[in-house]
């Protein structure tokens, strides 16, 4: 029988001390619960009525490795610095699933120290560690999950979308198909992901568009460029994106492209801004549906 810790004294500790006494009371009896351990003297559990199972504080009780942790911490940072301090020194961790979740038995397989919330929905997805899947939200085939990511209650990631490590995914964010998104980042809630991310950002909208970036702002050789190199990168940028061979005379167009779509917008706009250092208004993201209007306005930016 495996005896569970909970790591956490708060709300979501409570909550899954909820999916353990559940499952319990349904017939597991491959489980049991401990205790918790936090560094509060167990006083946030009187309002739940449980601290006498308080064990003890992080840094004065003594661990037994013959225990399974659960990491009921809502932080990213917080679940990756515990998961790699307890995983180091030799403790084992416990996939706990809601009675009510829906998580194939391949997920389970894969990472340890997950946290699958009430009526979420996860199918065949590449699983890693010390991942938050809150209730509601469901990650759908041929996806990538890393690890440490704290999936709110209500989210969708689609098929074949793919998260990297440390992410925060607000409530009722959404990522579409074949999306990928890196490191260190937030998405707000309400969001809808269209295009891929790479590390260290805030998106917020629908379509979601870079609000903020985490890292500090570097000097670029590049941000002094001619004229005739804002052309070359920009018809560099529209090719890759459209996945055709553009040239200056060809004065494309969303009206006259029909691979320049509004998604594909999205996608040249916040590329744009990424590499040439700019930043564009909400009128300009309007009003640039040449690839002439938008050398022109590149080029009075960078004056």
């Amino acid at each position: 029988m495996k005896k569970l810790v909970i790591i956490g004294a708060g709300g979501f500790a409570f909550e899954c001390y909820t999916y353990i006494m559940q499952r319990i009371a349904s017939g597991d009896k491959e489980i049991s619960f401990k205790g918790f351990i936090a560094n509060d003297g167990g006083k946030n559990l009187v309002q739940y009525n449980l601290n006498k199972f308080y064990l003890g504080d992080y840094d004065k009780i003594s661990l037994s490795k013959d225990d399974y942790y659960i990491i009921a911490i809502g932080s990213a940072s917080g679940r990756k610095k515990i998961y790699n301090q307890y995983k180091e020194n030799g403790y084992k961790f416990y996939n706990l699933v809601a009675p009510n979740a829906i998580v194939l038995p391949n997920v389970l397989e894969q990472g340890e120290a997950n946290i699958f919330c009430s009526f979420c929905n996860v199918t065949s997805v590449k699983f890693g560690n010390a991942n938050i899947i809150n209730t509601y939200s469901s990650c759908n085939h041929d996806s990538q999950i890393g690890n440490y990511n704290v999936i709110s209650s209500y989210c969708d990631l689609t098929g074949f979308t793919e998260i990297g490590d440390c992410n925060f995914l607000d409530s009722h964010s959404f990522l579409l198909p074949h999306t990928k998104i890196g490191d260190n980042n937030s998405i707000s809630a309400g969001s809808c992901v269209t295009h891929s991310i790479s590390n260290n950002f805030t998106l917020q909208g629908n379509p979601a568009r870079v609000f903020l970036s985490k890292e500090p702002k570097k000097i670029k050789e590049k941000t002094n460029f001619e004229n005739t190199q804002i052309e070359n990168k920009v018809i560099e940028i529209f090719s890759t994106i459209l996945n055709k061979q553009i040239s200056i005379e060809d004065n494309i167009s969303m009206n006259n492209t029909e691979e320049w779509d509004s998604l594909k917008h999205i996608e040249i706009i916040i590329t744009l801004e990424e590499e040439l250092d700019i930043s564009f208004n909400n009128e300009d993201i309007s009003n640039l549906t040449s690839i002439k209007t938008i050398i022109e306005k590149i080029q009075e930016l960078k004056k």
